[in-house]
């Protein structure tokens, strides 16, 4: 939403507020994964809207192990 607001207002339009306190209740890092999800897929189609996202062809790009990559 932040991205959106921005686009459309520029950063001269947003301002940050105090809301007093607001707490959260801690959850396990399994309970946050749906939301993580959520969020990952939503960039992910905002990226492939914009044209910005390539390579996918419907799957995750599958990455060599870190300890096999040489630093140039």
């Amino acid at each position: 939403m932040l991205i959106d607001v921005w686009r459309k207002v520029g950063l001269e339009g947003i301002a940050q507020v105090d809301l007093e306190e607001h707490r959260n209740r801690h959850q396990p890092l399994s309970a946050l994964t749906p939301m993580a999800a959520t969020v990952l897929s939503t960039i992910a189609r905002r990226l492939e809207q914009e044209g910005r996202l390539h390579g996918l062809d419907g799957g995750p790009v599958e990455r060599p192990p870190l300890q096999s990559v040489s630093v140039a």
